[in-house]
């Protein structure tokens, strides 16, 4: 019974001795790499680089990794960041993730992860960033039928019917007939895209992160009790200009 008791003193004592972060006989390493636009590859700046440097002890249930280094970095004017990191082993894992500071660009914010061999030997592939295009969607209903009468504006879709979808960023909303819906679950209220009545004439405007593709607009409109789904005609959205999509229903 002693010699258990003496046997987890040990091993909670080697445990907490590896969380606790030991800077000497740290090797350093040069992290470096380059934000691109996802559909042309050019340069992005201020992209948001956020790092860890992880070392990871032990195996399973008794499994941790504990953290040799950690930082942000900025991409420059040519899309480039460069910072110095430090590592113990080469097994170390770099993780990092995204996030844009450029008005223009959404960043993936899923975190990424590569082992320092392997940035050692191959280096870090260009980190892909979606450039926004802005979007302006009037709705009218140009054909009453009842107080009943519904629409609900849902996802803009790649044209080539994949599952990609790009939710709408909104930025502002303008409702000079009848007010949309607002939905209350009791913790929040959400302002929805949708609108109930025979009096509908609303401007939505803001932005997706599909520029350069060719995307419709989703919706659902209820007339006479039926509900039918429907879709604009595909355009191509431009990131230099207003993407304009007229729903008339």
């Amino acid at each position: 019974m002693k010699n258990l008791k003496y046997l987890i003193l040990l091993f909670l004592f080697v445990n907490i001795s590896c969380l606790v972060k030991n800077e000497k006989n740290l090797n350093d390493f040069l992290f470096e790499g380059k934000a691109v636009d996802n559909v042309t590859n050019e340069p992005v700046s201020n992209i948001e680089i956020d790092y860890e440097v992880c070392n990871p002890r032990g195996s399973g249930v008794f499994g941790i990794c504990v953290t040799k280094d950690e930082g942000m970095t900025l991409t420059d004017e040519n899309g480039k960041f460069s910072v110095l990191v430090h590592y113990e082993e080469k097994d170390n894992s770099l993780k990092f993730f995204t996030r844009s500071k450029n008005i223009n660009y959404q960043a993936n914010s899923s975190q990424q992860g590569y082992s320092i061999e392997k940035l050692m030997n191959d280096g870090l592939p260009d980190i892909k960033v979606n450039r926004y295009a802005s979007i302006k969607i009037t709705v009218k209903n140009t054909n009453p039928f009842n107080e009943e009468d519904n629409i609900r504006v849902g996802y803009f879709r790649d044209d080539e019917e994949s599952l990609r979808r790009y939710g709408l960023v909104r930025q502002s909303l303008i409702n000079y007939e009848n007010t949309n819906v607002f939905y209350d679950n009791g913790n929040t209220v959400t302002s929805m895209l949708e609108w109930n009545g025979v009096n509908v004439h609303s401007v939505v405007e803001g932005k997706v992160n599909g520029a350069y593709r060719k995307a419709y607009l989703d919706y659902t409109v209820k007339k006479n009790g039926v509900y039918e789904n429907k879709r604009t005609e595909a355009i191509t959205l431009n990131p230099n200009s207003v993407n304009e999509y007229l729903i008339e229903y």
